[in-house]
């Protein structure tokens, strides 16, 4: 096999059809895999201060895999390192490459030899997000321990899935729940209508305005119990691009004091907004959910809602609608929960696997190898007894004028 590396973001970019014709061949449906994803990346969340190092994977004259990584300096601990990533930002639920199927071992074996090729370029490789029954993640870890270099690898965090049998519809689904659960979304829902009106408003279509209802999560995020946001423009661009592709979907719970509503055994309507978004007088936004429609598969970015409307359990209220309209509408097979196990997910879908970190010391850099032995023995031992608590990895942004 041939490797090439690309380090242009433009040559990079290029490669769309080559990836979508390896993702296809796969039937791989999940967003984070598809180019899509990566474009918005590179042009709404590309650290300044990486460079790409994308590897091009030939066999015979046939592209058989891209991994798009980049080479940033990081400090673990005490020692700044040269950290080779698969792209990907805070926003990441998955992190990889696209492999044609079947060709996993052989193309991990080409990448390690590749790597070891230009080890004095990077220190550490950080391969973080990456499903633990992913074949190439499996045989990456394989071909690395082939050759004499240090590895660690360790859990991350759970992955939570909504998934349904072939012809489930949003009823089967709903009576598929337990019985308290179903009971506690009626009551919550019967509150909201015994003290006002409530409505759910969706941004789905290109023609729509998306600021209005991205000031109205924002609004929601401000009041919510959730930490400001790592990237606050970052979600704001990424709808933009969504929404142009039709792949967005924003849904917003508004309510209204006052006027009660009739309680009737239907839930809420949920009605597709305007080109200019116009909210009637009195309603404010108490709750969000930003999703990703793409095929079968639809994918959970952000939730929230306002900790003042908290005895609605509005997000949860929410987040039934959203589910009815991701099945019975979208026809979605697999609806994603993306990051953290938390506990009230398991009221929704269930565990589908662990995502992963691998990583690997250059047998060029001393230091990454001792950092890496200590974080694989040393650091757990430590961590047992209560004498370390410290991150793995901080980012090293580039000093500004006034720094230099």
């Amino acid at each position: 096999m041939n490797v090439t590396m690309i380090t242009s973001m433009d040559d990079f970019l290029s490669l769309r059809q080559d990836w979508e014709k390896i993702r296809s061949d796969n039937r791989e449906e999940n967003f984070y895999y598809s180019f899509d994803w990566y474009e918005a990346i590179c042009r709404f969340g590309a650290e300044p201060y990486c460079s790409l190092f994308v590897l091009l994977i030939r066999d015979d004259d046939r592209i058989v895999a891209i991994l798009p990584c980049w080479i940033i300096k990081k400090r673990p601990r005490f020692i700044t390192h040269r950290s080779v990533e698969f792209i990907g930002n805070i926003y990441s639920p998955y992190r990889g490459g696209m492999v044609l199927k079947g060709k996993e071992a052989d193309v991990a074996d080409a990448i390690v030899d590749f790597m070891l090729s230009k080890r004095k370029l990077w220190d550490i490789a950080y391969l973080e997000f990456m499903p633990s029954k992913d074949p190439f993640l499996l045989a990456l870890e394989r071909s690395f321990e082939k050759k004499p270099m240090i590895t660690r690898k360790v859990e991350q965090y759970a992955n939570l899935i909504v998934d349904v049998d072939p012809g489930q519809n949003a009823e089967d689904y709903w009576n598929s729940r337990t019985k308290s659960f179903r009971q506690h979304i009626r009551r919550c829902l019967n509150r909201l209508r015994r003290d006002g009106k409530a409505k759910i408003l969706l941004t789905c279509n290109p023609e729509q305005s998306v600021r209005v209802a991205m000031d109205h999560y924002e609004d929601i995020y401000r009041c919510s119990w959730k930490e400001a946001e790592g990237d606050p423009i970052f979600h704001r661009n990424l709808a933009e691009y969504l929404l142009s592709k039709g792949k967005l979907r924003l849904f917003t719970l508004y309510f209204k004091q006052g006027g009660s509503e009739k309680s009737s055994d239907g839930f809420l309507p949920i009605s597709i907004g305007t080109a200019t978004q116009c909210i009637s007088e009195g309603y404010v936004p108490i709750a969000t959910a930003y999703f990703v429609a793409d095929g079968a598969y639809a994918g959970m970015l952000k939730t929230a809602y306002r900790q003042d409307y908290d005895k609605y359990s509005s997000g949860t209220l929410l987040t039934w609608h959203v589910i009815q309209w991701l099945l019975d509408r979208d026809k979605t097979k697999v609806i994603d929960f993306q990051r953290e196990g938390d506990a009230y997910k398991y009221k929704w879908g269930r565990f589908r696997d662990m995502h992963m970190l691998l990583k690997v010391a250059s047998p060029s850099s001393p230091l990454a190898m001792i950092e890496t032995l200590g974080e694989k023995y040393l650091i757990p031992a430590m961590r047992r007894i209560g004498w370390m608590k410290t991150p793995d990895f901080s980012v090293i942004p580039k000093p500004n004028s006034s720094e230099m």
